[in-house]
């Protein structure tokens, strides 16, 4: 099946039957249609790449699909100085129609070990504060004032074995994959909050896959995952992503609770 839109598929059909009638005229004549069959081409191929780009691509100042996606791509790697600190909300519709939603900020360094202060706050709950500093996990019980430190190297008491440092944001590394692989493609413009945006999807045949980013910035808007038999949803919108000059006081919890009681143990 051709790519190309339904008016250039009639085109290249018209122009191959104008070269049939002609095949019969002296050779000049051939070569002349030849040259005017080229450029005809060169020109369709220009107009499939103007029609290719967004929709309302012409009056909307879109950029084409592949630029569309580095750009995207280019917003969530733009934040990659010392610290980059994401603020979302996150909605969960599970398969019996409830909803769970919290809010989660994440201070995270973007070099190896990953030094990460993540505050995560269930709707109606209580902040859970947590951190791990060089590979050390340490944990924030606001009620007692104290911030409780697992060294690195020590066993997981729930897993009864040493974890892996901790990697950058995941969801990052999936859209980003994803817009590189070219499977998350621009659908075109929309607005979010009352914001202009650009629009990307994708489904596996499994999930679809919907990211929105800024129609300026192309920096992230909302990120949903939403399973093709409905059986439950995830939806991430972004109040902040941004790269700070932050060091180590803006991850390690003792530096941010300076007058809360350390306790390390393993």
């Amino acid at each position: 099946m051709s790519n190309l839109p339904t008016p250039l598929v009639r085109f290249g059909g018209e122009l191959e039957a104008a070269i049939r009638r002609e095949r019969d005229a002296s050779r000049r004549r051939r070569r002349a249609v030849a040259t005017r069959a080229a450029v005809a081409a060169s020109a369709a191929a220009a107009v499939a790449a103007v029609l290719l780009t967004l929709p309302g691509g012409p009056d909307g100042g879109l950029v084409g699909e592949a630029s569309a996606a580095q750009r995207a791509a280019a917003a969530l790697t733009a934040a990659s100085g010392p610290v980059v600190h994401v603020d979302m909300l996150v909605t969960q519709r599970d398969a019996d129609g409830s909803l769970h939603t919290w809010r989660q900020q994440s201070w995270q360094r973007t070099t190896p070990p990953y030094d990460r202060r993540e505050i995560v706050t269930p709707q109606g709950g209580e902040p859970q504060e947590t951190a791990t500093i060089d590979g050390d996990r340490e944990v924030y019980d606001a009620q007692a004032d104290t911030v409780y430190i697992t060294p690195s190297g020590s066993p997981s008491p729930a897993a009864g074995a040493t974890p892996e440092p901790a990697s950058p944001e995941p969801f990052r590394d999936q859209i980003l994959a994803l817009l590189r692989s070219g499977k998350l493609t621009p659908s075109g413009r929309t607005t979010l909050d009352g914001r202009p945006a650009v629009a990307f999807g994708w489904d596996d045949g499994h999930t679809r896959y919907d990211y929105t980013v800024d129609a300026s910035t192309y920096e992230p808007m909302r990120w949903q995952l939403s399973p093709l038999d409905a059986s439950s949803a995830t939806t991430v919108d972004f109040t902040a992503y941004e790269s700070l000059a932050a060091g180590r006081p803006a991850l390690d919890l003792t530096a941010q609770h300076p007058d809360a009681t350390v306790h390390r143990t393993p």
